[in-house]
């Protein structure tokens, strides 16, 4: 369901093929998550092409790509989502899954009715503990006000411990608000392998 240009550093294949000499002459590669998901994102626009962007982060759409509930063509300003998919860019992921975001209570009519955006992902880059912050896909992410910070087994571990274990390519969950730019103002933060 991808093409070349998508396997990256981080993103994740399987691999299928016989070994000759120490080297695996691959027949079937495959695209696998790399636990990006979004959850109760609503789209910056409408989608054009085989994509669409949510907090500013450019959602690719493939063959393989599964939609549950909504077709690419019905995705437009405001749709809330939910995404899975694999990093396939700086600000760029790929989806394997895309459906409405759940919610209960009939869904209409603009500011998200308290809906809270969920983005999972890898660490851009080392976090700043001194400024709370860190970037998922190009989403800065401001912690600075978050109530709870966990660790991968959901313990909570304080900001402190959180910024000393954090670094860059560990897979961190943020939910908050959303805030002017795609940016998100953290409540819940959490390491997860």
């Amino acid at each position: 369901g991808g093409a070349a240009v998508d396997i990256l550093n981080g993103v994740k294949v399987e691999a299928e093929g016989r070994i000759t000499n120490g080297v695996l002459l691959a027949t079937k590669l495959t695209i696998k998550s790399n636990g990006v998901r979004i959850k109760n994102g609503s789209a910056d626009a409408a989608a054009s092409g085989n994509s669409f962007r949510v907090l500013g982060i450019e959602v690719k759409t493939v063959a393989a790509t599964e939609f549950a509930g909504i077709t690419l063509a019905s995705i437009v300003t405001g749709t809330s989502l939910e995404i899975e998919g694999s990093k396939s860019g700086a600000t760029q992921i790929t989806a394997s899954k895309i459906k409405l975001a759940g919610g209960g209570g009939g869904g209409g009519g603009g500011g998200g009715g308290g809906n809270k955006p969920e983005l999972r992902g890898p660490l851009d880059v080392n976090p700043s503990p001194a400024n709370k912050t860190f970037q998922i896909l190009g989403v800065p992410i401001n912690a600075a006000s978050a109530t709870s910070f966990q660790d991968a087994t959901g313990l909570e571990i304080g900001s402190i411990t959180f910024f000393a274990t954090v670094k860059a390519n560990d897979i961190v969950k943020a939910k908050g608000t959303e805030s002017p730019n795609d940016a998100i103002l953290a409540e819940e933060v959490e390491l997860e392998d």
